[in-house]
């Protein structure tokens, strides 16, 4: 036998296997990627504006080189998508903190933005896409702080208020050269912030000066109307006008024995006027201010107090209803409950007092606490605004009372 011969068939056989796979590798394997260089290319080109210490970059794409770049691949087969995906790049400042603050000799940083995705479809790589450039050429300038001495005001009802500009206390050049442009003008609500900007009539720069600042905040306030909050507005006089009405409930209702208590005994009482003597002392506890934030004409304010009462049974009680403890002659327990006095809607008059044309009434009603009133009165649907007893504006949560009870609504009139 030819060992050596049948050897050499194998060999030969392997090699050719080997020549197919590699052919097929290469005519099955990734398709060359095609490299494009954002700096090579020089895609874009840096304009800088305004004054040293406050020079701005803006990034154009640099359409000759583009068509220069574009050239060299007339060939690819992706050419439309390759034009597509240079003509939409778009360039950024890394640090857009930068903006309007740039120096002479400043480095910054711009990044090329582009579409990632179809630069994956057809196999092309975008390098260099972070490239540092160095500020330049930025003139001396004076700055022009056109707000100096700037003032607005808010006139009108609120929700259909009205601003006014007052440039007349700024300087020669601001008045000459600046236009003050708002992005609202009417229908104005207390709380609204109004953005103005300050818009160059020609080139500062020409004149030697930069903008200082470009525009500025203003926030509406003491617009006529109804508020969403009573903090900084005048209420002193309606809190004692609130204080006598609590005094009127305690000292001349009949109704004190009708109202929800929490006894120090710890039982559970009925009483009634006619067999009770009693001895009433009230302390305040806070204040809230309730707002509808669709219509701010539905508000009030309303003042929380804390009755202590003192009962003494005239004569022993006898055939209560089931729960509840009776109380012999001369016997004593002390109940403790809340009152709240309720304002109808206020309105807001000029210099942030209440308008003089706002008829004030009161309401009242009862709770053994305040969530206990305040769930009775259906407050959970409103915005609140939250004050201690010397009116100073607190946490804007829930008073803390005793654990809630289900109360029972005691609506008085007024005396």
């Amino acid at each position: 036998m030819n060992f050596l011969g049948k050897n050499n068939k194998i060999f030969y056989s392997i090699l050719l296997l080997i020549t197919m796979m590699v052919t097929v590798v290469s005519f099955c394997g990734c398709e060359k990627r095609t490299e494009i260089s954002v700096s090579s290319a020089k895609l874009f080109e840096v304009q800088l504006s305004g004054c040293d210490g406050y020079g701005k970059a803006e990034f154009v794409l640099n359409k000759i080189n583009v068509s220069a770049e574009l050239t060299k691949h007339k060939e690819n087969k992706h050419y439309a998508d390759i034009e597509q995906l240079l003509n939409n790049m778009t360039f950024r400042l890394a640090d857009e903190s930068q903006q309007g603050k740039l120096s002479n000799g400043q480095e910054f940083t711009v990044i090329a933005d582009y579409d990632e995705t179809l630069a994956a479809n057809i196999n092309v790589d975008i390098k260099n896409t972070e490239l540092v450039c160095t500020a330049r050429n930025l003139t001396e300038g004076q700055p022009l702080d056109a707000f100096q001495n700037f003032k607005v005001s808010f006139s009108g009802e609120n929700g259909s208020g009205k601003i006014t500009i007052d440039n007349t206390k700024c300087s020669k050049n601001t008045k000459a050269w600046i236009t003050f442009v708002p992005d609202k003008t009417e229908k104005l609500r207390n709380g609204d912030v109004v953005t103005i900007k300050a818009q160059p009539k020609l080139s500062l720069e020409e004149e030697g000066f930069y903008l200082k600042e470009e525009q500025k905040t203003f926030t509406v306030k003491n617009l006529l109307g109804p508020r969403n909050s009573l903090d900084g507005i005048d209420t002193e006089g309606l809190r004692e006008e609130m204080h006598k009405e609590m005094k009127n409930k305690i000292l001349n209702s009949y109704y004190i024995t009708d109202y929800e208590y929490s006894f120090s005994s710890g039982k559970k009482r009925s009483l009634n006027s006619e067999y009770f003597d009693y001895e009433s002392r009230y302390d305040l506890d806070s204040y809230q201010y309730i707002y509808n934030t669709d219509d701010l004409n539905e508000n009030s304010l309303i003042a929380y107090y804390k009755v202590t009462t003192t009962f003494t049974c005239k004569a022993g009680q006898a055939g209560l209803p089931s729960g509840f403890t009776p109380m012999s002659a001369g016997e004593t327990d002390t109940g403790t409950t809340y009152v709240a006095i309720r304002t109808n809607p206020l309105r807001i008059g000029k210099n942030n007092q209440l308008d003089e044309n706002n008829y004030i009434y009161f309401d009242s009603a009862n709770g053994k606490t305040i969530r206990d009133i305040q769930k009775n009165l259906g407050i959970g649907k409103y915005s609140s605004e939250y004050f201690d007893k010397e009116f100073y504006l607190t946490q804007k949560s829930e008073p803390e009372t005793e654990p809630a009870t289900t109360p029972t609504e005691k609506m008085t009139d007024t005396e």
